[in-house]
């Protein structure tokens, strides 16, 4: 086989200096400037022009003065100028760019020339884009350069876009893309040693001369660092990086390491003497662009005619090259020792049909121990191998033991740095006889975005690669194939583990003394008194209840997202436990509280929001207004109050010991001073005559003698009861109540039910007497309408003789709707036929003995004696254009409307007490109000007997 020879053209730079009359020179005293501060003191040297700066003609940074550009700007440099810089620039913005560039874009002719730095310390560049310069020259001068670009620079008086001269400057994560040459050069008689370090270098040298897009000449003191580059050509001339040192100057130290160079003219050249090199962990691939063997095409190539070009080439992977590694001349590189084997991988390298994967072309031997070279036979690796074998005058290449590849995955793991979910990597177990790998995940993981990292050998390909989020819901298949075509395909199997979380109770009482006898029911599962744990559970929402005799049952919701959790229940002990019924109702307590003050007794329903109102003749209690007459509670009277939500009270306290009650004529609020069901006889005679109604609101029960209904048989601790008396009086409980004493309750309604009512905390009793009832049916429904028309009370009649008592209820003044009977508002009546389903209207005969008839009044008592079937119908038409504003009101308040002189104007508490008649002045009316305690009013306008309007009031 004949010899080859290669041929690369490293150009020497001679470097010319630069004379100009400057136009403009800073003073050199120590100046820090800015771009605003030349374009005043330049004399137009520096301008600012359309939101841009321009240098228009000669400039030059003194020594000791710095130029600092902290902000984001647009440098534009007039054609032919260099600017010349021996102080100091600092082009660091705090946000975007700096970005210098030409005056005139349209041809290289018209570029700017770049810049010269001269002996210029401490220069920084960073977020800083270069482009239609003519290149950057750095002579003597320290430089940074970080996260800048250099795009479309020509050439003028530099071959490079960044040429250094004695100097060894940093350039990292930088871009240099489509530059007329060189992005990186030094000249052949100068020396420096740059740190080139994770930048991209894409299609430089675009005027295709002979030149690498990293082109450097002799190294420092230092070793130069090439490392983490990304360098892809696309010029046919264009390699990608030399090193060399052709006329002897020092001696040249050289790490390239970890970079990509691909599509190149070729991938590393080291030419020329006293050169090392250190040349690990690159990809040189598919350097053959100018298919031409006789001048290019090596992955690595090292030629001297003199001494000292070596180089330790390992763990690189040479790849599609026209040639692998040439070694020409006097130049003794080395790839692999017995001790240090070299690893490198070497595949599909070759031209004219022929593979060549290591070409040494000099007289002197050569280790290349522990390679793979594209195949595991040593007889075909020799066949790749150009050596002393094929011709007698070259030295002896000593490549075995060979590397071998097999297609196994040597690796396969998820880490918690690609897998957010996880806390630690998991490593997979892998069994490469039956080509499985299985996977098992933390309780919870996510498998179907989770990113495999896969390790194989170098030169190993996995179809699909790691590093991808990938679906392992079900198997996952990997195609493992070496370069010389063997395969194998690993089935991965991802398992999760199941979740074996714990909940452990802690129960103490309101002193923080544990409880070690309570019962938890936790998600259905109930354990035995004293057990508090739970296992075996996965993330999600339980719910609990902790019981024992004589505390208050606590129920709650956990939560279990990804760990054990302990709960503390504290458990408190039952005092008197008295219901909160949703909507209105009457309660009281038999016990002294320990501490009295409304706010500390419904702490929990005030924090919750579900007790609107508590009322009764002492006061107010509204929370949600901020009103508070009440203060504290009186275990001597109920109370009225409405809920949006069922819910309880526990009373804490001793009973009461003086269980006499003195009661006022008109409406009392009863309470319950026994802790059992005591008979309502018991005490209602006590009452010497006085009484004339009580009335259970909890349970529409009814104890009306006149009105011939008797319901309410029975008093229960914790309700109260509303009594009307047509004089004063008292009563006492007794301490101890015989026997166990039957409640009663009125009997729901068993039909079909055509209407629905809202229980409000308003009511009129009426007494349907037994002689009016001779028309209906058991199991009719007598309801009770307003004149909008809707039901405002019903009552079913039974197989019973006897009256029937009917709560009708008015409107609810806690609500902005109208929800129930106005005061003095006209009630009507319909009949709901069981037995067929038909609605018929009907008119009452009122009692005219009784308090009131036909018109609804709070706490009213009326009788009907008689029904007559009749069709009736009342329309109100709101024609007055009637409003009331301010309100809320507290000193007065204004009625407006169209009125007929007939009209008349009352304020009317909620218990139907008129507080103040109003005399109409036109269509306006200011009233006083300033003597009114806070609370809620009723303004209610009659016409005659007729009710035209109902609106609320509130005073704060």
């Amino acid at each position: 086989m004949r010899n080859v020879y290669f041929f690369l053209v490293i150009s020497a730079l001679i470097v010319f200096p630069f004379i100009s009359s400057a136009q403009y020179i800073t003073p050199g005293n120590n100046l820090n400037l800015t771009l605003d501060e030349l374009v005043n003191t330049s004399s137009g040297v520096v301008t600012f022009v359309d939101g841009a700066y321009q240098i228009n003609s000669a400039f030059t940074l003194s020594a000791t003065d710095t130029l600092r550009i902290d902000q984001e700007a647009i440098v534009r440099i007039a054609s032919g100028i260099r600017p010349q810089i021996y102080g100091t620039i600092i082009s660091d913005p705090e946000s975007g760019y700096v970005h210098f560039t030409a005056i005139d874009t349209t041809s290289s002719s018209k570029n700017y020339k770049g810049f010269r730095f001269d002996d210029s310390p401490s220069n920084v560049f960073r977020n800083t884009i270069f482009t239609y310069g003519g290149g950057i020259q750095l002579i003597g001068t320290e430089a940074l350069f970080e996260y800048c670009t250099f795009r479309k620079n020509g050439s003028s008086n530099v071959s490079a876009v960044i040429t250094y001269s004695s100097c060894s400057p940093i350039i990292r994560y930088c871009s240099f893309i489509e530059n007329a040459r060189a992005a990186i050069g030094s000249g052949a008689n100068v020396n420096g040693s740059p740190r080139i370090m994770y930048n991209v270098f894409i299609h430089n040298t675009t005027d295709n001369s002979n030149r690498p897009q990293i082109n450097l000449g002799p190294g420092a003191a230092d070793s130069i660092y090439i490392v983490g580059n990304y360098i892809e050509g696309f010029y046919t001339r264009a390699g990608g990086i030399g090193i060399s040192n052709l006329m002897a100057i020092g001696s040249t130290k050289v790490v390239v390491r970890d970079n990509y160079v691909i599509n190149n003219r070729f991938g590393y050249t080291q030419i020329g003497v006293n050169i090392f090199g250190h040349i690990v962990d690159n990809y040189f691939i598919d350097n053959n662009i100018e298919n031409s063997p006789a001048l290019g095409g090596s992955g690595v190539n090292f030629l001297t005619s003199g001494e000292g070009n070596t180089a330790i080439v390992k763990r690189n992977v040479i790849k599609g090259n026209l040639w692998g590694a040439t070694i020409q001349g006097n130049a003794n590189p080395q790839f692999g020792t017995e001790d240090d084997p070299g690893e490198n991988v070497f595949y599909e390298n070759g031209n004219s049909g022929i593979t060549y994967a290591l070409y040494n072309n000099t007289p002197l031997n050569v280790t290349a121990i522990g390679n793979y070279w594209g195949t595991n036979d040593p007889n075909v690796a020799e066949d790749y191998i150009f050596h002393k074998p094929d011709d007698a005058t070259l030295g002896l290449v000593t490549y075995m033991p060979i590397k071998t590849l097999e297609p196994k995955i040597l690796t396969f793991l998820f880490s918690a740095s690609e897998n957010p979910q996880l806390t630690l990597d998991v490593y997979a177990d892998i069994n490469h006889d039956t080509h499985t790998i299985n996977a098992t995940l933390p309780p919870g993981t996510d498998v179907t975005v989770l990113v495999p990292e896969i390790v194989v050998e170098l030169g190993i390909i996995t179809d699909p690669t790691g590093g991808q989020p990938t679906d392992f819901r079900l198997p996952v298949e990997y195609n493992v194939t070496t370069p010389h075509g063997d395969v194998a395909v690993y089935t991965v199997t991802v398992d999760v583990q199941p979740w074996d979380l714990k909940v452990t109770f802690i129960v103490l009482d309101e002193e923080n003394n544990p409880i070690g006898d309570a019962v938890i029911t936790f998600n259905g599962v109930t354990n035995v008194a004293g057990d508090y744990q739970f296992a075996g559970l996965s993330p999600g929402d339980y719910d609990y209840t902790v019981e024992l005799d004589g505390f208050i049952t606590q129920t709650g919701q956990v939560e279990i997202i990804d760990q054990d959790v302990t709960v503390t229940v504290v458990l408190e002990e039952i005092g008197q436990l008295v219901e909160l019924k949703e909507g209105w109702s009457m309660i009281s307590s038999y016990l002294v509280p320990e501490d009295n003050d409304l706010t500390v007794i419904f702490a929990k329903q005030t924090l919750a929001g579900n007790m609107v109102i508590m009322l009764n003749n002492a006061g107010i209690f509204w929370p949600g207004q901020n009103i508070n007459t009440l203060k504290t509670w009186n275990p001597y009277i109920g109370y009225k109050l409405k809920m949006t939500e069922n819910d309880f009270v526990n009373f804490k306290g001793l009973e009461v010991v003086d269980k006499t009650i003195n009661l006022n004529k008109g409406i009392n609020y009863l309470p319950v001073l026994t802790n059992a069901a005591i008979e309502s006889a018991v005490i209602f005679e006590q009452l010497d005559g006085q009484l004339i109604l009580a009335f259970d609101i909890n349970n529409n029960l009814i104890y009306w003698p006149e009105g011939g209904i008797n319901t309410l048989l029975t008093l229960e601790p914790g309700s109260a009861y509303l009594l009307n008396l047509a004089g004063p009086a008292s009563l006492t409980y007794p301490d101890v109540i015989d026997g166990k004493i039957k409640t009663t309750k009125l009997p729901a309604i068993t039909t079909a039910n055509p209407w629905s009512i809202v229980k409000t905390g308003a009511y009129h009793i009426i007494s349907i007497y037994e002689t009016a009832l001779t028309g209906f049916a058991a199991e009719d429904i007598i309801g009770a309408f307003s004149s909008k028309g809707q039901c405002v009370g019903m009552v079913q009649k039974s197989d019973q003789t006897g009256n029937l008592g009917l709560v009708v209820y008015g409107n609810d003044f806690t609500t902005d709707e109208v929800d129930g009977l106005m005061q003095n508002e006209e009630i009507h009546f319909k009949v709901y036929r069981a037995a067929t389903g038909e609605i018929e209207e009907i008119v009452p005969v009122w009692d005219n003995t009784k308090p009131n008839e036909g018109l609804f009044v709070e706490y009213g008592l009326s009788a009907i004696s008689q029904f007559k079937a009749e069709m009736t119908s009342v329309t109100i038409t709101d024609k007055y254009n009637f409003s009331l504003y301010p309100n809320p009101a507290a000193e007065s308040v204004n009625i407006v409307g169209s009125f007929p002189k007939s009209v008349r104007a009352f304020i009317v508490e909620p218990t139907g007490r008129i507080v103040n008649q109003i005399e109409l002045n036109g269509n306006f009316t200011k009233v006083d109000i300033s003597q009114l305690k806070s609370g809620i009013y009723l303004i209610q306008l009659f016409d005659g007997d007729q009710l035209l309007f109902t609106e609320k009031m509130l005073v704060p």
